[in-house]
């Protein structure tokens, strides 16, 4: 049997030794773990941390102030126009002497009852007990069927027959800011008595020429009516355009042709009583 030759064991090996300088590292808590819990001293903490935090707050606290002081300050606001736009209300209810004279124009005595419509339906009417005089006006004879509206018309002004008031009138001049001032109930009422029966009289109609148009008729006449107060006689020059609707017509515009008209009874009935 051969025998094996040991090995010699050879030269040992070195020790690695770095020849840099070891840098000493300061000990440092480090992150504490979920379940420990790392209390910080107050007294540790920077002060001007501390001036910041406390700055923080106090403009915190002044941003909610100024906010305050706006949310107030918008509610007085509305508050206010909300009783300026009541009491604007309450005053436009109410017509004044200068509004009268702006919408019936002093100064020509005309009325326009072609102003801009507004949406508003008619009033309606208080259902009151009126005592008026039904005295049937001097009627001209031999008369069209478009002279005898007219005089239907101012016959139904006389009785404040606000049925055939509307029915003889066209939906634009209905709904007309003057024709709703001066042809309501309540006004007509008024002028009814300030005046002498027949009260309002109508005489000399006369179609005017007009455009090459079978639809829509010129007419003027004259109003007559008497003050009760000193027996004061006036009298008023006035034209009227009715447009054929269907195979009916109606009244599609009333004009005061009298210069001074609007400071007449029918206008100011208040002044002469």
């Amino acid at each position: 049997m051969v025998k094996q030759k040991k090995k010699a064991p050879g030269r040992p090996k070195k020790e690695f030794v770095s020849k840099k300088t070891k840098t000493q590292v300061q000990a440092w808590p480090g992150r504490p773990r979920k379940n420990q819990e790392h209390a910080i001293d107050p007294n540790q903490i920077p002060p001007a941390i501390v001036w910041h935090v406390e700055k923080s707050v106090d403009d915190s606290k002044r941003k909610d102030m100024v906010i305050l002081l706006l949310f107030l300050l918008s509610f007085i606001l509305f508050v206010v126009s909300l009783y300026f736009t009541f009491m604007r209300d309450q005053k436009a209810n109410t017509l004044t002497q200068d509004e009268i004279a702006e919408i019936t124009n002093i100064e020509t005595g005309n009325i326009d009852y072609t102003m801009p419509i507004s949406t508003e339906m008619p009033p309606v009417e208080d259902q009151e007990t009126v005592v008026i005089d039904t005295t049937t006006p001097p009627v001209e004879q031999n008369v069209t069927s478009e002279q005898q509206m007219i005089i239907d018309f101012y016959q139904a002004v006389n009785t404040i027959d606000m049925s055939t008031i509307y029915t003889l009138t066209e939906g634009r001049l209905e709904e007309s800011n003057v024709f709703k001032t001066y042809y309501n109930k309540r006004w007509l009422s008024m002028f009814s008595e300030v005046v002498l029966a027949p009260k309002i009289t109508v005489t000399n109609i006369q179609e005017k020429s007009s455009i090459d148009n079978p639809d829509i008729k010129n007419f003027t006449y004259t109003l007559e009516y008497t003050i009760a107060r000193n027996q004061q006689k006036f009298t008023e020059e006035r034209s009227t355009v009715l447009i054929k609707k269907w195979d009916d017509r109606r009244i599609g515009k009333l004009m005061c042709e009298t210069k001074g008209c609007s400071m007449m009874p029918f206008f100011n009935p208040e002044k002469y009583k």
